[in-house]
């Protein structure tokens, strides 16, 4: 009660749900019986997860902010959380980004993220803010993910002289060329060093 609820994600019988006011609980929830639903674990930690993804089944992709033990909202955070034990979820490994301020494409729009499993891949395009919450920087940052761990491969960014433009949209990968898209410029990156390749502007 006073909660708010900002993700949830349905995987077979179980139900994973993030809410936050203050301190972020992730919720396990069992779906067997539909008309009596029953919380099996709940772990909380700062920040929310605006958004839930399966890494596989014992484990899932929060996608959201981070925040103080007072409930204040600071740059953004990746989380890999796993849930082999239902009763006792936990996070495993995290990954922040940037100051208060920083935000996502993917917090509004899902279909921002790029995930791939076979190749540990995930990308997701960042607006950045650094000191005195100014945004400095825009593009994808670019993480290996495992089920024990996130890294940072690199980052590609779309037009650095201009932070305040829309930014990127999209991202995928075809062989092994990363294709990031914008408003204004297409750019295509190796898929593993991520050296610039060639970009197109759209006018």
């Amino acid at each position: 009660k006073g909660e708010k609820i900002y993700s949830a994600r349905f995987m077979g019988d179980e139900l994973y749900m993030v809410t936050f006011r203050q301190i972020d609980p992730f919720f396990v929830i069992d779906l067997s019986d539909p008309e009596n639903p029953k919380v099996l674990g709940e772990l909380k930690l700062p920040g929310v997860s605006d958004y839930l993804h399966p890494y596989d089944e014992n484990h899932i992709i929060g996608i959201g902010r981070d925040a103080t033990e007072q409930g204040r909202m600071t740059g953004m955070k990746i989380s890999l959380f796993d849930v082999t034990d239902l009763e006792n979820p936990k996070e495993i490994a995290n990954y922040k980004i940037g100051e208060r301020g920083t935000t996502s494409e993917a917090l509004q729009d899902h279909k921002a993220i790029l995930f791939d499993k076979e190749r540990n891949l995930l990308v997701l395009p960042i607006l950045l803010a650094e000191e005195s919450y100014r945004h400095t920087w825009q593009g994808v940052y670019v993480f290996d993910i495992t089920e024990n761990d996130i890294e940072l491969r690199g980052i590609v960014t779309h037009d650095e002289n201009n932070y305040y433009y829309d930014g990127v949209k999209r991202s995928l990968f075809m062989n092994e060329i990363l294709y990031t898209v914008s408003n204004k410029i297409i750019k295509a990156n190796d898929l593993t060093t991520l050296e610039g390749i060639k970009s197109v502007s759209l006018s």
